[in-house]
């Protein structure tokens, strides 16, 4: 048996210092993760502070005149547009795939789409769209 080899003295002595040992290992850890979830929850607060302090840079008004000059450059007839609530109301009969993207793109510069919905009975990719764009301020 060691422990009566040592002696309860330096049995005592070993304990304590081993205790001690362990005491400042995790402490120093400890206060690494501290800082290290203190940053974290900084960088958070910095991401919503400026999520909710965005402007949105498009320069561009949401006019009639501006969805037919965007539909003109890429090449879709819009088949009826109407004023609805506070933005528009589009009507495509045949949007190509490959322009959905641009096209939606180029609304969400001006506008904000609340509305969207593509129906391909088809199978060709030439879709019955309706979107319904709001006017952002």
């Amino acid at each position: 048996m060691w422990y009566l080899l040592l002696g309860g003295r330096w049995l005592g002595l070993l304990l304590g210092l081993l205790a001690l040992i362990t005491v400042v290992v995790f402490a120093i850890g400890y206060r690494e993760r501290l800082n290290q979830i203190i940053e974290y929850h900084n960088g958070y607060k910095r991401f919503l502070y400026l999520l909710t302090n965005a402007v949105n840079p498009s320069s561009e008004k949401l006019s009639e005149r501006y969805i037919r000059n965007l539909a003109q450059r890429l090449g879709i007839k819009i088949y009826k547009l109407s004023a609805y609530g506070k933005g528009y109301r589009l009507v495509i009969e045949n949007l190509p795939a490959s322009k959905v993207i641009p096209f939606l793109a180029g609304l969400e510069k001006a506008g904000k789409v609340e509305r969207f919905e593509m129906t391909d009975n088809t199978g060709e990719g030439n879709f019955y769209t309706t979107v319904v764009v709001s006017i952002t301020y």
